[in-house]
């Protein structure tokens, strides 16, 4: 075999050698299936993150509310979903980058583990109005640790029954509460009373039937906003 040949011989058998390995290779990634890209995959495979624990995370996602998670504060205002479970009801106090909170729907009663210590530290706004709460008020919500951030909440129209808790009038209760609101509900209690003198704006109607006191009247001034309806 001349010099030649064997060169003709070499080249051809790289060609070779280098065809067959790209066949195998392209054989070897259609036998494997399609890797997602991290930004295409699926919600529910999203693990938690430095911003958003454990329990807030996997909250908002059964819930489907997990596109309104911002680390620096996001509001909820919608329906409850009807396959809510009474333990995912309970753990929304682990929402802890939320500020406001709307919800109508049929709700379950307001939870005791709501005032944990480090239940919603960032909430500001609890609103349930023309929802279909029902069940009494929490004497437990007006432990000082709970709450922190809340400023305003209504209960108004709705199926809540019972007293208003005395501690709810304590100074150390609420202790950034400025607006409640319990009209068209039936709660009743001396401590309504205590409560008109407590906070900027306090709501109520015939329905709670409370009496005001003169030495509470006396301290109406105070209150920026005091309805009372029929």
């Amino acid at each position: 075999m001349n010099t030649n040949s064997v060169s003709l011989y070499c080249i051809w058998f790289c060609l070779y050698w280098h065809t067959a390995a790209f066949q195998l290779g392209s054989a070897a990634d259609a036998s494997q299936p399609a890797v997602m890209p991290p930004e295409a995959a699926p919600l529910s495979n999203l693990q938690p993150n430095a911003s958003a624990g454990d329990c807030e995370l996997s909250t908002l996602q059964m819930l489907g509310w997990q596109q309104a998670y911002n680390p620096s504060g996001y509001s909820i205002d919608t329906k409850l979903p009807s396959n809510c479970s009474l333990d995912t009801w309970q753990s929304l106090g682990c929402l802890q980058s939320l500020t406001n909170l709307t919800l109508t729907g049929s709700l379950p009663s307001l939870p005791d583990s709501w005032a944990d210590d480090g239940s919603f530290p960032a909430l500001q706004t609890l609103n349930f109005s023309l929802s279909g709460l029902t069940g009494s008020l929490p004497d437990s919500w007006a432990q000082p640790s709970a709450f922190p951030a809340l400023q305003t909440m209504n209960f108004s129209v709705t199926s809540l029954t019972g007293t208003l808790p005395t501690s709810w009038a304590g100074s150390s209760a609420f202790t950034n509460l400025t607006a409640l609101y319990l009209q068209q509900t039936n709660i009743t209690g001396h401590s309504l009373c205590l409560c008109v003198c407590k906070y900027t704006c306090f709501m109520l109607s015939a329905s709670n039937t409370v009496h005001l006191t003169q030495t509470c009247l006396a301290k109406l001034p105070v209150l920026s906003v005091l309805r009372w309806r029929l």
